[in-house]
């Protein structure tokens, strides 16, 4: 267990923001703009990142040179669902910006603030009242047969998910933890989710719900075909190894963060770490997984002891 990363927030004066939201969508686009205009009045700066849809709809990629420009802002402000969030932690992964995530979204379980709370919270913020929290993201990376070093391929706040290219076979793996072989696993895929991302696909998945300021990795099969096979949590320490062992040649696709699915091939190795550093998200003292548990996701209270 490592010491909790939350601390009261320490930062020069804000003067450049960045605002990141879907714009495509119209709640969104009009709430980023009156929020763009109040900053304004401020006299901030103000970098609006804008992005495009993909083809399923289903997520979206910030544009290039609006990215690049928001790892130089003081603050970056979120405006939407957990996949605006998920798409600002991997912008400024590697810079000590912190994150203000506002919920426009269904659940939004990685926002600090609902829709109603904007203006206090970006009050807030300015002011330098709120506290930071670190957190870790996965960091992937594909061994092929006879190369020399592993292919970068990305990071993740969330998870790296693997499954079969043809959704209705199943996936043959070979999983190890650093050097130690834990097995052969056939399901229909796995799951490496960070603490952030056992709240999500992890979750449903079966998979345990990590605390921040726990680094450690979960491990979860999808629909393993054993009634023996559980979720395993891996400390930091050890980075996860998988092989795909396919009989006819079949490959997998990886997906990091629910993003397009990278082909691994049959033979091919995906290794996956926490990766060193982290980003910075801004909230209010006291707001911690506990409480977000019930609000968020319907976690059953115990039952109240009657006083009569």
């Amino acid at each position: 267990m490592t010491a909790r990363r939350v601390k009261a927030a320490r930062r020069p004066a804000i003067r450049r923001v960045a605002i990141l939201g879907r714009v495509s969508r119209v709640a969104v686009g009009k709430r980023l703009g009156d929020l763009e205009t109040w900053l304004r009045k401020q006299g901030l700066e103000v970098l609006r990142v804008h992005g495009e849809e993909n083809a399923s709809g289903l997520s979206w990629q910030p544009e290039p040179s609006g990215a690049r420009a928001a790892r130089g802002a003081d603050l970056m402000i979120t405006l939407g669902g957990d996949g605006t969030i998920l798409a600002a932690a991997r912008i400024l992964f590697g810079t000590r910006v912190p994150i203000l995530p506002i919920n426009l979204g269904r659940l939004g379980f990685l926002a600090s603030f609902e829709g109603h709370e904007v203006e206090s919270a970006v009050a807030s913020a300015l002011a330098g009242t709120l506290q930071t929290e670190t957190r870790r993201l996965l960091r992937a990376g594909l061994e092929s047969p006879g190369t020399a070093r592993p292919r970068p391929l990305g990071v993740a706040l969330n998870d790296v998910v693997l499954k079969s290219e043809a959704t209705y076979r199943a996936l043959r793996l070979d999983v190890s933890a650093g050097d130690t072989f834990l097995g052969h696993v056939v399901a229909d895929g796995l799951i490496a989710a960070s603490p952030s991302g056992s709240t999500a696909y992890s979750l449903s998945a079966g998979g345990p719900v990590i605390a921040q300021g726990l680094d450690a990795i979960a491990v979860t099969p999808i629909c393993p075909h054993t009634l023996g096979m559980r979720a395993l949590v891996l400390p930091p320490s050890l980075e996860l190894r998988v092989t795909v062992r396919s009989r006819d040649k079949a490959g997998a696709v990886a997906s990091l963060d629910g993003l397009e699915g990278i082909p691994i091939g049959p033979a091919d190795t995906i290794r996956i770490g926490l990766a060193p550093g982290g980003v910075r998200f801004l909230r209010t003292a006291g707001r911690t997984l506990p409480a977000a548990l019930p609000e968020k996701l319907g976690w059953s209270a115990s039952p109240r002891r009657s006083t009569d």
